[in-house]
């Protein structure tokens, strides 16, 4: 039906000698066209979204709180 795509959040921060690393972002809510997609990214960063047909969408994503 749909086509999925595995998507991967992540930030950068500090390692403990203060380069600057990317770090996977855990719990962020995934949202698409601003709705609910369903997907919250796991301790990998990684979140799988289903595109129910072909077009244009807005992913963005909610930190955790």
């Amino acid at each position: 039906m749909g086509e999925s795509l595995e998507l991967t959040l992540s930030y950068q921060t500090y390692d403990s000698s203060w380069n600057i690393v990317d770090a996977p972002l855990a719990g962020a809510k995934i949202k698409k066209d601003n709705a609910d997609a369903g997907a919250i990214t796991d301790a990998d960063g990684k979140a799988t979204v289903t595109f129910d047909k072909a077009g244009a969408y807005y992913v963005t994503a909610q930190a955790p709180e």
